[in-house]
């Protein structure tokens, strides 16, 4: 039987399994003391700032942020949408999707749709409203929306990436 070679790009090859748990940490608490982290992952509280000022220098790690929880504010209607388009208009129709506030993530896309994304209204009146005016003018070629009814998350990710 042959072997299974796993080819890392010259970033991810200075990054270690003690890089790797410092990320799983900041993941699971990007508001964790260096001390705290320190204790978890074995090294001296100094060995710890190093390895993450390494990571942040490498841009393994962009920047910190909070996780919200958009019902709690009141966004009680959650939306995954799928839209199709011309070549011409897939710049222009991004453009336009990035400068609405309901709009949570956009990405461009193969497969079904041409560009895919979610977005947040506080009911279903608001979220029709944005359609009317802001999705229905683009002249798409094709737009499926799907109202998302319940969130789950991977018990298996060991790490958040900032994708969605």
């Amino acid at each position: 039987m042959g072997s299974i070679k796993i080819m890392l790009s010259p970033k991810s090859r200075q990054i270690d399994d003690i890089d790797m748990k410092i990320l799983e940490e900041l993941t699971k608490n990007s508001k964790i003391s260096t001390r705290e982290l320190s204790k978890i992952i074995g090294l001296s509280p100094p060995a710890v700032s190093a390895r993450i000022a390494k990571l942040e220098k490498s841009k393994v790690i962009n920047r910190y942020t909070i996780e919200i929880n958009p019902e709690n504010l009141g966004y009680e209607v959650l939306i995954e949408f799928g839209y199709n388009t011309t070549h011409e208009k897939i710049e222009e129709i991004i453009e336009k999707l990035r400068n609405c506030k309901e709009i949570l993530s956009i990405c461009l896309v193969t497969g079904d749709h041409t560009i895919t994304g979610r977005g947040a209204f506080r009911n279903l009146k608001e979220f029709q409203e944005f359609m009317e005016k802001k999705i229905f003018p683009l002249g798409l070629d094709k737009s499926d929306t799907s109202i998302v009814l319940k969130r789950y998350q991977s018990s298996k990710v060991k790490y958040r990436f900032s994708l969605f």
